[in-house]
C-alpha cells in the first residue's frame, strides 16, 4: 500500500503531514505516463 500525489506540491505537503510514517508516499508534478512510471517505480522500491 502507498500513495502517489500528482500535481500540487502544496496538497502533497498537507497530505504527507497526516500520513502514518510507515506509509510510503511520493509526489510528481507530472501526470503523463512517464511521470506515472517514475513515481510508481519509486513507490514500489520503497515497499519492497
Amino acid at each position: 500500500m502507498g500513495l502517489v500525489v500528482y500535481g500540487s506540491p502544496y496538497a502533497y505537503r498537507e497530505i504527507a503531514q497526516q500520513l502514518h510514517p510507515n506509509l510510503p508516499h511520493v509526489f510528481s508534478y507530472g501526470h503523463d505516463s512517464t511521470a506515472q512510471d517514475l513515481a510508481l517505480a519509486c513507490l514500489l522500491q520503497a515497499t519492497s
